[in-house]
């Protein structure tokens, strides 16, 4: 009976040690996170003027080459102009710099031209509204807010950077030696992945361990970082560079450097950064 009992001991002794290896070693995942709530648009129905035209997809892929473009939507909120364009899983790079430059080329700067553009009736019954806002949306969710704000003469710009895109994912030669780099100095259970902003001029690192990173493990990413990238002349894709620490998919920490004439490292909100302003310095 002894014996017995001893060999079910040490059995699930080695279950308990098996299972605490496998938990240390454990994939870590990046998790999708929720668009925050102040941007999306609660108003009731009611309280909506809508724009209607019913050629605007077409227009916005044939003549503004926005291939993978769905649906649109256009209304008024008082004072407000609201644009929601719906794209599909092939949203890429090219998408969204073309419906920005829509949004910033006809909506803000108002420069209609003699072609055909989406809501013609905003030109044509001179519709005046005090802001106008983007919303880009893919697979039904948040994916970028913009605003500009004619009173205040300001952009706000959001980007959720946790919903995986394809054409989002980024890799060459110095970002992936970077990776390996930070693997292997930081010998730590973890997980890297590059992304490249749609708001341009930029990657971002994505890092998640098992635990929060501590200061020296924080300044070896730097180091590393500043040893292979920063002599980099490439203004499209490393005038900022971005750090974010996650743990159990969890963001806790997030710096950028800013690789203009003043280089540095800023714990600045990247979003609000002016990266084509700072790659003007690199030309």
């Amino acid at each position: 009976m002894y014996k017995k009992y001893t060999q079910l001991i040490f059995g699930l002794m080695i279950i308990i040690i098996f299972t605490s290896c496998n938990d240390s070693k454990k994939s870590l995942m990046f998790n999708e996170i929720q668009t925050p709530s102040n941007y999306f648009d609660t108003t009731e129905e009611n309280d909506k003027i809508y724009i209607v035209d019913e050629n605007a997809v077409n227009i916005f892929k044939t003549f503004f080459q926005i291939e993978n473009i769905d649906n649109s939507l256009c209304y008024l909120v008082d004072d407000k102009l609201n644009i929601n364009v719906y794209f599909n899983d092939n949203l890429n790079a090219n998408d969204i710099k073309n419906i920005e430059l829509y949004f910033t080329k006809i909506l803000v700067l108002k420069q209609y031209g003699s072609y055909p553009i989406p809501y013609g009736d905003l030109y044509n019954k001179r519709v005046k509204y005090d802001s106008c806002v983007l919303r880009i949306f893919t697979i039904d969710k948040l994916l970028i807010y913009d605003e500009y704000d004619f009173n205040s003469n300001n952009f706000e710009y959001y980007e959720n950077m946790s919903i995986n895109i394809d054409s989002r994912n980024y890799n060459d030669d110095y970002s992936l030696n970077v990776m390996n780099k930070i693997s292997k100095e930081l010998n730590r259970n973890l997980n890297i992945v590059t992304v490249k902003p749609f708001k341009g001029y930029a990657i971002m690192f994505k890092i998640i361990t098992n635990e929060k990173l501590g200061k020296d493990d924080i300044d070896l990413i730097k180091e590393i970082i500043e040893t292979n990238l920063t002599d980099r002349a490439d203004i499209n894709s490393y005038v900022g560079i971005i750090v974010e620490l996650s743990i159990d998919s969890e963001k806790y920490e997030e710096f950028t450097y800013i690789n203009g004439i003043n280089k540095r490292w800023t714990e600045e909100n990247w979003v609000t950064i002016d990266f084509v302003k700072e790659a003007m310095t690199l030309e």
